[in-house]
């Protein structure tokens, strides 16, 4: 019984992160880039949490120079424009989550940040010590910019996972719809 009341509101409950998000995008739009703030260096509010554009901007950077040089040399204008949309609008779903995340009362332990940088330095399923040291030693952006990031990365991943739990379908249910 509890099991189908949860899977009967799991359909609202997604459409209604999604329509939040794209409400987003669409305010966004409406805004000249600025989700409700006068200020130019905030990207956004989103459930009352300011969003800085600098932390967009490292965090954007930082995924760019990330891209393989032989695919990012090839990328014109418009790629790039285009990514940096996408890039936003996944920034932004993400803060998203992790405000669904803080209400839930999910928590990113300094371990799991640990941990999810430690991931970000393995390379062939083993930590590269020295690409490791230097992320620690010189992060490639201001460390409470990049800590907060990886602290989102981590309580972004734990709502998904979250509401993927909970999306339990039948094969009845998929030969119904």
């Amino acid at each position: 019984m509890l099991m189908e009341t949860l899977k009967k509101n799991m359909k609202p409950f997604f459409w209604g992160i999604i329509i939040c998000f794209v409400a987003t995008i669409f305010v966004w739009w409406g805004a000249d880039g600025r989700l409700g703030s006068e200020n130019p260096n905030i990207l956004a509010t989103l459930g009352g949490e300011e969003i800085p554009s600098s932390d967009f901007y490292y965090v954007y950077e930082f995924q760019l120079k990330n891209i393989p040089e032989q695919i990012r040399s090839t990328m014109t204008d418009e790629d790039t424009l285009r990514y940096k949309k996408n890039f936003l609008e996944h920034y932004l779903f993400t803060k998203l989550l992790v405000q669904a995340a803080k209400k839930t009362g999910f928590e990113a332990t300094e371990d799991e940040i640990l941990n999810k940088l430690k991931q970000m330095c393995e390379r062939d399923g083993r930590l590269d010590e020295s690409l490791y040291k230097g992320l620690v030693s010189r992060p490639p952006f201001p460390w409470p910019v990049f800590e907060n990031y990886l602290h989102d990365i981590v309580l972004s991943s734990k709502m998904r996972d979250f509401l993927a739990s909970g999306a339990k379908v039948t094969d009845t249910e998929v030969k119904d719809e």
